[in-house]
């Protein structure tokens, strides 16, 4: 029996299992760093994607709000022209001294009409009217992944045009229709207000919406972070777990080739 030459049988079956196993563990090497960058691309891909879709819904939600705070201003400079009217109405009835000017009053109220008409048409955004409605005007719709408001241009001529016709239809020559000047205008006041609540409260749901966007945006971001550092180390040590598994696989395997080669070699 020939023992050099089954320790030399053996010596080379546990070179050629290290080899192997140095190729094993390259393999899986390269795999990883292939595998790694594959899912990273992905996870970046997903998350630019995300995050392009909270943005261009903020920057939706910013211009409703924008709509909404511009009509606001406009409803509230118009309702500030009424109140005049109604200031002037009230001190001519209550002036004793005074001795009313119909021609002067009536051209007042007519400057103070075309102040509010002149606020109607100049009130827009992107240049689309808010406060007057044209035949080519739509509604402004304010899209997000999740939600859509809708914000309806409305008339606010038709007020002056009511008081307008009030006015000629009671000519203030008395108190009673002085009185009844002083009431059209307050209903037009309200009408005003109740418009003015409306674009406030799509304004607060609107503003809702884009802090709950931007929460969603600061979340991205930090799960963005954590994903990248959590996803590096979970690779890492998945390659390592294979990589040992498998060598110790093959060192098995390599084990039982031994032992064979060494018992067929002792039976010489």
């Amino acid at each position: 029996m020939d023992v050099n030459n089954i320790q030399n049988n053996i010596n080379n079956l546990n070179n050629v299992q290290q080899q192997n196993l140095d190729k094993t563990a390259a393999s899986q090497g390269a795999k990883q760093v292939t595998n790694d960058e594959a899912l990273n691309l992905t996870i970046s891909q997903v998350y630019q994607k995300q995050r392009d879709e909270l943005s261009q819904s903020l920057q939706n939600l910013n211009e409703g709000i924008a709509v909404t705070e511009i009509a606001k201003k406009g409803l509230q400079s118009q309702e500030n022209s009424l109140k005049d009217i109604q200031q002037e109405l009230y001190n001519v009835l209550t002036d004793d001294a005074a001795n009313p000017n119909p021609t002067k009053i009536k051209d007042d109220l007519a400057q103070h009409l075309k102040n509010f008409n002149d606020i109607a048409d100049s009130t827009s955004f992107q240049n689309k009217q808010i406060l007057t409605k044209n035949d080519q005007e739509e509604a402004f719709t304010i899209s997000t992944k999740t939600e859509t408001f809708s914000i309806e241009p409305i008339e606010t001529k038709e007020i002056t045009s009511e008081l307008i016709q009030n006015i000629h239809n009671n000519p203030l020559s008395t108190n009673t229709n002085f009185n009844k000047g002083i009431e059209d205008v307050q209903q037009a006041i309200n009408k005003i207000n109740e418009f003015s609540n409306e674009f406030n409260e799509v304004q607060t749901q609107i503003k809702n919406s884009a802090r709950e966007t931007i929460t969603d945006q600061v979340n991205l971001s930090q799960e963005n972070a954590k994903r990248v550092v959590d996803f590096g180390q979970e690779t890492s040590d998945f390659s390592k777990t294979n990589i040992t598994a498998n060598a110790g696989y093959f060192v098995g395997s390599q084990a039982n080739i031994v032992q064979e080669q060494s018992i067929r070699l002792l039976a010489k």
